[in-house]
């Protein structure tokens, strides 16, 4: 595990604050408040908006409404049909189960008497008993007073100090095009051994396993110069002053605000949702979802005008981060995420989202990659396919940018070499991937020198990473790179991965050992016969594919799904989601009932 303690020496490259954008010219205090307004009012719809769809997942997920639509979880679930995240939905889900019993702070909620991250931190302590007083303590105190009176100023404090641990920043690797395939390739597969599916996860899960490796190969001087007790210790004091410094600022500024609430009086919540069959609850839920998105949109806009105002300071706000929590109830990241897709969002894309021609996670994924000369084609990728092909197609296009070439939509060709080529390394065949750098990546993107990786990581992960480079650069020939050497370590690792010997390994490889149904992302894969063995079925490669336990048995075995044809072209029916090949279908699923 890398430890938080470590204060390394090596650069870590932050974003350069001279060059960030400077504030708006001539943005008076009368137009940052009100612009704050809007915002306060905005973040209380948005609360009233997530409650309520978290009162219809919960609904739904407690009569497994969504495997009757033919999807293997509800995270997959929310993926396709609300244009969110698992965890986003399970964060909803949780807050509307708490307070199904507590409706005092239900309508507090709703009022914009209380933002979300009040209650939902209130809701974690609160009983049907207690309600009432919670409240009138919560109304009467700042998010920050409430978390000491509830948890103790000393959790508070670790709290804070592990934001500060979590906190995010670009690492710039400068690689060959050689080694920029070979790590995207090695990020693939550390995600089927289980590594989360971001540059922290992958590089965490190389960091990890080469360590010992390392420390073994390393003369003993070395690694105990690196790995000494004082940086551990400064950083950690240095760390816990920081924490101080900062409750102590936002407690000086609370009396600048303290007036201001955190919405005001708004509109009367949503009445709970009562019982209805499971595709009723799912066509409220697209409606609830596709105005939420759209809400969402002004929200952004109106938070990055706020930010490049200097909102927060104007109005005595010690930090953004204080802005975001106190005033308008959402987590500073949730704020940050904003921001920042604001700023990326190319117009077509954000015109798509606000009038429902996609969803909010599938605008998140195509911001990624969508140009102004792109937008179109990909937001017509976004309305064709389900969010896990979306997603495919989008990483297909980062990894073609990686090496220098254009993010557009991939074509079908490119798709299955890549495909393919992942199959192949799953089966063990390492040598693949190196080989196809100088092949099938020539024809993705032009021949260059040297590429950029910039990868968000946390900064006790870029300053693990940057020391242990630094040590051991000095014993690697200088055509060898750091990152190749992890890669290579990493590889030598879990080399046995891909020598099992289990049935229809084969089918699985080609399948990725992921679930092939179009909105399942599953790897707990079994072997299905499309046309059944009973009925004449033969065991042919393209009769058989990977499908993860439930969607097999209680999916297709249990009459919610349908698949017909072969491999390679296969066609879906998933609860009256219909999807052929990779494109939606005319008979698919609205975005919005």
């Amino acid at each position: 595990m890398i430890s938080a303690g470590f204060a390394l020496s090596g650069r870590v490259v932050r974003r350069n604050r001279s060059a960030a954008r400077a504030p708006r010219v001539g943005v008076s205090r009368a137009a940052a408040e009100g612009l704050d307004v809007r915002l306060a009012e905005l973040a209380r719809g948005d609360g009233r908006a997530r409650l309520g769809l978290g009162e219809l997942l919960e609904q739904l997920a407690s009569r497994a409404g969504h495997h009757e639509l033919g999807f293997s979880s509800l995270d997959a679930y929310a993926r396709e049909r609300c244009g969110r995240s698992g965890r986003w939905a399970l964060e909803s889900r949780t807050l509307a189960r708490r307070l199904a019993n507590l409706p005092l702070l239900r309508a507090a909620l709703g009022s914009g008497a209380l933002g979300w991250c009040m209650t939902e931190l209130v809701a974690r302590h609160a009983t049907p008993h207690t309600e009432a007083e919670l409240l009138d303590l919560a109304l009467r105190s700042t998010v920050r007073e409430m978390r000491n009176a509830l948890n103790g100023a000393v959790s508070q404090m670790s709290a804070s100090t592990a934001d500060e641990a979590d906190a995010r920043c670009t690492l710039t690797l400068t690689l060959s095009q050689q080694d920029a395939w070979l790590f995207e390739w090695t990020r693939r597969f550390a995600e089927h051994l289980g590594a989360k599916p971001d540059a922290e996860g992958t590089l965490g899960a190389l960091l990890a396993e080469s360590f010992n490796t390392l420390c073994g190969a390393l003369p003993s001087n070395d690694v105990e110069g690196w790995l000494g007790v004082e940086p551990r210790a400064s950083e950690g004091a240095w760390r816990a002053q920081l924490a101080e410094w900062r409750t102590e600022s936002e407690r000086r500024c609370e009396a600048n605000f303290a007036e201001r609430g955190p919405g005001g009086a708004g509109d009367a919540l949503l009445a709970p949702p009562g019982a209805g069959a499971s595709c009723d609850l799912d066509a409220r839920i697209a409606r609830l979802s596709a105005e939420f998105a759209a809400h969402e949109v002004e929200f952004a806009r109106t938070a990055l005008a706020f930010h490049e105002a200097e909102g927060a300071r104007r109005l005595g706000y010690s930090s953004e981060a204080q802005y975001a929590r106190e005033r308008l109830g959402v987590s500073h990241a949730s704020f940050k995420a904003k921001v920042a897709l604001a700023r990326r969002w190319v117009a077509r894309v954000r015109v798509a989202l606000e009038q429902g021609e996609i969803g909010h996670e599938a605008a998140l994924l195509i911001s990624r990659v969508a140009r102004p000369e792109t937008a179109e084609a990909w937001v017509a990728r976004a309305r064709e396919r389900t969010v896990k092909h979306l997603e495919e197609e989008v990483r297909a296009a980062e990894l073609v940018r990686g090496l220098g070439g254009p993010a557009s939509p991939p074509t079908g060709e490119t798709l299955r070499e890549l495909h393919e080529l992942e199959a192949r390394l799953l089966r063990g065949d390492r040598d693949a991937v190196l080989t196809d750098a100088g092949q099938l990546s020539a024809r993705l993107a032009p021949k260059v020198r040297t590429v950029q990786l910039r990868l968000r990581v946390t900064r006790d992960t870029a300053r693990f990473y940057r020391g242990l480079e630094a040590v051991v650069r000095r014993y690697l020939p200088r055509t060898v790179s750091f990152i190749r050497l992890l890669c290579e370590l990493f590889w030598d690792a879990w080399r046995h991965v891909g020598q099992r010997r289990e049935a229809y390994a084969h089918i699985y490889a080609r399948d990725r050992y992921t679930c092939s149904s179009p909105v399942c992302s599953r790897h707990d894969v079994t072997p299905h016969h499309v046309r059944f063995r009973s009925m004449g079925g033969s065991d042919e490669d393209e009769n058989v594919t990977a499908l993860c336990t439930w969607c097999h048995l209680e999916g297709v075995h249990g009459g919610r799904i349908e698949v017909t044809g072969q491999v390679g072209d296969l066609s879906w029916n998933l609860g009256g989601l219909r999807v052929f090949g990779r494109a939606l279908g005319d008979r698919a699923w609205p975005r919005a009932a």
